[in-house]
């Protein structure tokens, strides 16, 4: 039982290590922290799982940070997008 968890523990620190240093690699310069990102890459290769812990709690950017790293903000529209949106047109429609 003791060599399963063994295993078990092993394939899930790999895991997060591999998680790690794709996640330090693909990660925008300007939002990581404490670090540049190559020093953030070399501390998760050298120091393993201990570097990959290192890089969650010390490096990621933070929760608000993470959310506009892969999305573009568009600017709030200014007026109705479609005819059924616009109080004009649909007050110029007559019913039959």
């Amino acid at each position: 039982m003791l060599l399963k968890l063994g295993g078990l523990f092993f394939l899930v620190s790999v895991v997060f290590w591999l998680w790690a240093i794709f996640d330090s690699l693909t990660c925008d310069d300007k939002r990581v922290r404490n670090l540049p990102r190559w020093g953030w890459v070399v501390v998760i290769l050298v120091f393993l799982e201990f570097g990959a812990l290192a890089w969650v709690i010390f490096g990621r950017p933070r929760g608000g940070q993470l959310a506009a790293r892969g999305s573009k903000t568009q600017p709030p529209r200014s007026g109705p997008v479609g005819p059924d949106d616009d109080p004009d047109f649909l007050r110029n429609i007559k019913g039959p």
